[in-house]
């Protein structure tokens, strides 16, 4: 998991953007 966020950072950012509208 690591290795694949450090070569899309950008989709791992998303991704905590979506948890966090998820959670509201």
């Amino acid at each position: 998991m690591s290795e694949f966020q450090k070569k899309f950072p950008h989709f791992n950012r998303v991704s905590t953007t979506l948890f966090l509208l998820n959670k509201l």
